[in-house]
């Protein structure tokens, strides 16, 4: 398996022609503010991806702002969760403020702490993926 090309985005493009307003906002703002985050056509694979897999319980390790996570949270079937874990508690709330302005807050479970404070608490890994039934 290569790297993904230019026909490789295009049809991810067909499965997500527009991304919304909150999506382009959040990327403008990370490139604007140096934020880590996400490529604008990894996105889309993020999303298909978690649908491929008919992911209903994700773990994402740094929020940031929330890009990579509402494009994971996309693909999300019903009932399906994405927690998130942050220390950066400013970058969780404007997180937190876009999941709600693209009305998907209810599949959202922040973590406002190092990853290494939270992990040890988590679930074992193995359940963190569950197929549809």
């Amino acid at each position: 398996m290569g790297t993904p090309d230019a026909t490789d985005l295009a049809y991810l493009l067909t499965l997500h022609p527009d991304p919304g307003p909150v999506l382009r906002r959040l990327d403008a703002e990370s490139r604007a503010e140096d934020i880590p985050s996400v490529e604008p056509s990894t996105g889309p694979l993020l999303s298909v991806l978690t649908a491929a897999v008919a992911a209903r319980t994700v773990l994402e390790v740094g929020t940031a702002i929330g890009y990579s996570g509402l494009w994971i949270a996309r693909g999300l079937g019903p009932g399906g969760r994405i927690t998130t874990i942050d220390p950066d508690g400013s970058r969780q709330a404007r997180a937190a403020a876009a999941f709600a302005e693209a009305g998907l807050s209810r599949v959202l479970d922040p973590r406002n702490a190092p990853a290494l404070e939270v992990l040890p608490g988590s679930p074992d890994p193995s359940t963190w993926r569950s197929s549809t039934p």
